[in-house]
């Protein structure tokens, strides 16, 4: 009986998550319901997601440019390269921009659900 006792103690206390420094656990009202952590970590995990989101946008802009200077390389506006007047980039170069606009809309969307 007495080794039920302590297992059953030892199972209690294994759930509880203790602050650095602090023996005692955190109060549950701090703890966040869908993470599981505490006030700081969840503002640094919010302030991760919103960088995530910034470097999509810029991503997804960069990308963009890339497939537009392809593009325009392919159609013979920009010349001086292997890809002046080439058929493929003409192809290529939007499909590229549409992708980067789709990751950039990606971390629009996104950014626009972490600001709730």
């Amino acid at each position: 009986m007495m080794l039920t006792a302590v297992m059953d103690a030892a199972v209690a206390d294994e759930g509880a998550i203790a602050a650095p420094g602090h023996d005692d656990p955190p109060p549950a009202s701090a703890v966040s319901v869908t993470t599981g952590l505490t006030g700081a970590p969840l503002a640094a995990a919010r302030k991760e997601h919103v960088m995530k989101n910034g470097l999509l946008i810029v991503a997804g802009i960069v990308v963009i440019i890339i497939g537009a200077v392809f593009a325009l390389q392919g159609f013979g506006v920009i010349q001086g390269s292997a890809m002046s007047d080439n058929h493929t980039f003409e192809v290529a170069g939007p499909l590229v921009a549409l992708a980067g606009l789709a990751l950039a809309g990606l971390g629009l969307r996104h950014r626009g659900s972490a600001s709730q």
